[in-house]
């Protein structure tokens, strides 16, 4: 039960706050409205009463109730007839044409920029499998043979952490002549990786194509141009 002074206070009890937060959660998780998106047009009691309010206030300036201004406007408004309603009716009807000729060309212009996100997208996941990889660097070509080095001796470890902090330890530790082997091999790979870049690029510019095919179509056309002339030889 509800104690007096929280009753006196205006306390709210669990009852609605949970009410409360409920409404507040399902709020927050809307998502922001767009600015741009066209409004929807107001229907034709609501165009009357555009013209209404200014004629209210005009006769009642000392009225503030916005409630005062909306029930006398829906008394008069039941009260007319279609015909005296029928101006409003064309004039709303000619937003709502001129809502939906807008609403057109924003979902396309929403759909475009969906559909170009979703290319960009597509296009940053879809990796060409056959584009070289970049070589590892001096530390990683040392890594290689520490970790077999430290699985063996370290059988029960299953810590790839534990592995990579002793790996970078003994790397730190090591004088630059120790080091030297790997930088060597890192270096040998790397010329080599610069090398098969160089053709995977220039087999991107022509299309994906080898260089190669290209060359066995040209000595191909060269046999076939020597065949023609051998058999226009033996017809003499």
């Amino acid at each position: 039960m509800l104690t007096h002074d929280r009753i006196m206070k205006g306390g709210k009890s669990t009852g609605a706050q949970k009410k409360s937060n409920a409404k507040l959660a399902v709020k927050k998780g809307k998502p922001a409205k767009d600015p741009n998106k066209p409004k929807r047009p107001a229907s034709a009691f609501f165009v009357f009463m555009e013209e209404f309010r200014k004629q209210f206030k005009a006769e009642n300036p000392d009225n503030k109730s916005v409630a005062a201004v909306g029930k006398a406007g829906g008394v008069k408004w039941k009260a007319m007839s279609t015909s005296e309603k029928a101006p409003y009716v064309a004039k709303a009807e000619k937003r709502k044409a001129e809502y939906e000729k807008t609403m057109v060309a924003y979902n396309k212009k929403q759909a475009s920029g969906v559909m170009m996100r979703l290319a960009v997208k597509k296009g940053k996941a879809a990796k060409d499998p056959n584009k070289p990889k970049r070589p590892a660097s001096a530390f990683f070509v040392f890594m290689e043979d520490f970790r077999k080095q430290f699985k063996a001796e370290n059988p029960d470890n299953k810590s790839v952490a534990a592995v990579g902090k002793a790996g970078g330890a003994k790397w730190k530790a090591m004088s630059t002549s120790e080091q030297a082997p790997y930088v060597a091999k890192a270096e040998k790979r790397k010329a080599e990786y610069e090398k098969t870049m160089v053709a995977y690029n220039k087999k991107q510019a022509m299309g994906g194509k080898d260089e190669d095919d290209d060359s066995d179509k040209s000595k191909s056309e060269v046999n076939n141009e020597e065949d023609s002339d051998d058999e226009v030889e033996d017809d003499d």
